[in-house]
């Protein structure tokens, strides 16, 4: 049967002839405070790139996935979303903190996905704690049907990204990979501490390590997003690789996100990078744009 789709499947991407038109909105940086009801939301720019359609094993997941569960969308994995879950890192006392300002990034994920995916998707919501995650999932899920997103599950995935295994939820799916996966600005600590020099170089490495067995959940690589300034992005780590162009890629296929708290706080000064699947089956997936990016025109 599998091998019948994929024929079929091979068949349909020839008669889609050579190039097919794509527009995607993207916006060079993104803050909360200019997105959600209350923040007007930033203007974006628009580009369109021509794409050459592609097979590869994600083409007959998806036929499959739509025989047998009826379900032929992306999927997408969020990383440490919890943001402090429901009193936001507070005491009680305090209340419960504006969920679109504490989760405005999530929110403008899930808008962005939706935009260049379509409406049909799975976004599973990561965070240490269980119960933070569940948070972040419920208000997200409130955020969904205000938006009229009446085909986009969201589902929990808790646990520590730095060794959670996260391919077991996609055998509900009949997938073995996701579609995206971001990680948006992690904490201080990613990169380890300069304190003692032989176990800060250690610490780097086994982080890229970490970041590189992420990359390989998706399809095509993991997107990080990270605050640019030492406390969190070392500059040991920027000039040995970063700005060598080693390991990681800038890229602006994704605005950068500010680090802010749940009370509005903010730190601004982020970046974006690409980190590429150790082997991927090919540089071009039906979710996602031909590798190595171009870089956008920005106003």
């Amino acid at each position: 049967m599998r091998f019948l789709i994929l024929f079929l499947c091979m068949s349909l991407s020839a008669m889609w002839g050579e190039k097919s038109e794509v527009s995607f909105e993207r916006s060079s940086h993104f803050s909360p405070w200019k997105y959600s009801r209350i923040f007007p939301r930033r203007k974006s720019q628009k580009s369109s790139q021509n794409l050459l359609p592609t097979f590869s094993p994600d083409i007959a997941d998806r036929f499959i996935g739509k025989l047998v569960f009826g379900f032929d969308g992306w999927i997408h994995l969020e990383l440490g979303a919890g943001n402090y879950g429901e009193f936001g890192g507070q005491s009680r006392k305090k209340g419960h903190c504006n969920p679109e300002v504490q989760y405005a990034v999530l929110f403008w994920t899930l808008d962005e996905l939706v935009n260049r995916f379509g409406e049909v998707g799975v976004i599973l919501i990561n965070d240490r704690k269980a119960a933070d995650t569940e948070y972040a999932a419920e208000k997200l899920r409130e955020y969904a049907l205000q938006k009229g997103y009446s085909h986009i599950s969201v589902i929990t995935a808790p646990g520590d990204y730095t060794s959670t295994n996260f391919s077991s939820q996609l055998a509900k799916y009949e997938r073995e990979y996701y579609d995206s996966i971001h990680l948006k600005n992690p904490e201080g600590h990613l990169y380890g501490s300069r304190r003692q020099k032989e176990a800060f170089e250690k610490h780097r490495q086994s982080t890229r390590a970490m970041l590189q067995r992420l990359a390989d959940f998706c399809y095509e690589g993991l997107y990080l997003f990270i605050l640019d300034i030492p406390e969190f992005l070392p500059e040991e780590e920027k000039m040995e690789f970063m700005d060598q162009g080693i390991f990681y890629e800038t890229t602006q296929e994704w605005a950068a996100v500010d680090y802010y708290f749940p009370n509005g706080n903010i730190i601004e000064g982020g970046r974006v990078f690409f980190i590429l699947r150790s082997d991927p089956y090919q540089q071009g997936t039906c979710l996602s744009l031909p590798l190595p990016f171009e870089p956008l025109h920005q106003e």
